[in-house]
C-alpha cells in the first residue's frame, strides 16, 4: 500500500472534525472523497499533507509515519492543491517551476526546465508561459496549479476541489489527463469531489463522509441509494448507461414524469 490511514483523528479548539478515519490507497489508484459540507473532507487533506498535525492515529506512507519523516523527502512524495490559488507576480513558468523545488539543490538544471515545458506543453498553456499570475482568470490558475503538481512529479497528488473554476470540457480535460498521469506514471490520486458523477468517471474508490466519520469506503457500488440519502439527504438513482454509471435524483424523475 503507498498510503495507509489508520484511524485518524482531529479537532479545532472548539469542533471535533475528523473521528477514526482509517483507509488505505495503493500505488497508481484514484481515490474520490464525497460528503456534504463540512464534513471534514478539507480538514482531511491538509492532515495528509502534514499542513495539520492529527491528534489521534497514524498516517503511513511507503511504510512511514508522516509526521516523523524528513520535510525534503516528504516534499518530493506529495503534492497538494488547496481549494484557493495564491496570486502574485510570478510568470506561469516560474509559477510551476516552483513545483521542481523538491528537487532542485542549488539551482534549477535543463532536466527541470525541460519537465516544465513538457507539462505546459502537455495541458496546452505554453503560450501562458511569460504571462503573469495576476492577468489570469480563476481557471486559468486552476490549470497553472496542477501543472506545478505536475512538474513536482509525486507519488501522491492530493487535491482539493481540483476542477473548480473550471468549465464543464476542461473540467473533464483535467481530470482526464491526471487519470492519465495516474496509469502511466503509477501516481496515486486523492480528490475531493463535489460532482458524484464526475467521480464515478473518474475514480477507483471512494470515500465517503458525514461529520468527520466515513460512511462508507470501496468501488463504485458503495454510491449506493442508501448511502447517497445517508450523506446527502437526498433520494436518488444510480443507472448505467453504456456501461457508465449515472447518479440521477429521484426528484428530478418525478419533475420530468
Amino acid at each position: 500500500m503507498l498510503l495507509e490511514v489508520a484511524g485518524v483523528s482531529f479537532n479545532y479548539p472548539s469542533k471535533a472534525v475528523l473521528n477514526n478515519v482509517s483507509f488505505k490507497v495503493a500505488e497508481g489508484e484514484i481515490l474520490a472523497i464525497l460528503g456534504n459540507n463540512g464534513a471534514g473532507k478539507s480538514t482531511l487533506l491538509k492532515c495528509l499533507s502534514r499542513n495539520l498535525k492529527i491528534k489521534k492515529g497514524a498516517v503511513y506512507l511507503e511504510g512511514q509515519e508522516i509526521f516523523r519523516t524528513n520535510l525534503r523527502w516528504f516534499a518530493g512524495k506529495v503534492g497538494y492543491m488547496a481549494q484557493r490559488q495564491e496570486v502574485s507576480r510570478l510568470t506561469v513558468f516560474d509559477a510551476v517551476l516552483v513545483g521542481r523545488r523538491p528537487h532542485i539543490r542549488l539551482e534549477a538544471t535543463q532536466k527541470d526546465l525541460e519537465v516544465v515545458e513538457e507539462v505546459l506543453k502537455i495541458l496546452e498553456m505554453e503560450e501562458f508561459a511569460l504571462r503573469f499570475l495576476d492577468e489570469l482568470s480563476g481557471g486559468e490558475l486552476q490549470k497553472v496549479a496542477v501543472a506545478r503538481l505536475l512538474a513536482q512529479e509525486p507519488k501522491l497528488l492530493l487535491l482539493d476541489e481540483p476542477t473548480s473554476n473550471l468549465d464543464l470540457r476542461h473540467q473533464y480535460e483535467i481530470l482526464k489527463l491526471l487519470k492519465k498521469f495516474a496509469r502511466e506514471r503509477k501516481m496515486t490520486i486523492i480528490a475531493i469531489l463535489h460532482d458524484l458523477n464526475q467521480a464515478l468517471r473518474f475514480a477507483d474508490k471512494f470515500l465517503l463522509i458525514k461529520d468527520g466519520e466515513i460512511v462508507a469506503f470501496g468501488d463504485e457500488k458503495v454510491l449506493s441509494t442508501e448511502n447517497i440519502y445517508q450523506v446527502y439527504g437526498i433520494k436518488a438513482i444510480v443507472y448505467k448507461i453504456n456501461n457508465v454509471p449515472v447518479v440521477i435524483p429521484q426528484e428530478l424523475l418525478i419533475d420530468a414524469g
